[in-house]
């Protein structure tokens, strides 16, 4: 789906100018028809051009997020940046098409709604995570006990002594399952 979403970007941001599906009469229509509510006459083509960057690239953001994961975060806005500032490059070569500043700087604000969008979303999942890894910090560091990696569950969970629960009295070498893997805490 990222990658459809990207081509649908590709297309709408570098083909040339006579191409471009922006510059239909269908949104010039569109356009003409909201002004005429005296609620809509802020509205105009530089306005609704500038609000479509924005929406265009909060997927973008939303994606990358996904991608980089909500630890590097900051990750995703810097691939945004870098991928707004090479559209706005390569668009001084194909004819019809104008280079702007404030196409970089709608097109980030976009990507980086997207990633705020993408923490709040993501926020209840990472803040198990960090529950889960504090809880293993606690009991290794409380019993000074062997770790243990169920990756049924994608879970870690730590035992004393070097022992898996319910398990009889083996080195913690020994203590090597189908779906578990044991490795000591240092």
């Amino acid at each position: 789906m990222t990658i459809a979403y990207l081509a649908f970007v590709g297309w709408v941001t570098l083909t040339p100018g006579s191409d471009a599906p922006t510059q239909s009469d269908l949104v010039l229509r569109v356009l003409a028809r909201l002004q005429r509510y005296d609620h809509m006459a802020w509205l105009t083509y530089d306005r609704a051009e500038y609000l479509a960057n924005i929406a265009l690239f909060v997927p973008v953001g939303l994606f990358l997020l996904l991608l980089f994961g909500s630890r590097f975060w900051w990750v995703a806005v810097l691939a945004a940046v870098i991928m707004t500032s090479s559209i706005e490059t390569v668009q001084k070569a194909i004819p019809g098409r104008v280079s702007d500043d404030r196409d970089i700087a709608a097109n980030t604000l976009g990507a980086v709604i997207g990633v705020l969008v993408g923490l709040v979303l993501t926020l209840p999942a990472t803040m198990r995570r960090w529950s889960a890894e504090e809880d293993r910090r606690r009991a290794s560091a409380a019993y000074g006990g062997v770790q243990v990696h169920d990756t049924r569950l994608g879970l870690a969970r730590t035992t004393g002594r070097g022992r898996l629960p319910n398990q009889s009295c083996r080195p913690w070498f020994c203590c090597i399952r189908t779906r578990s893997v044991m490795s000591p805490v240092f």
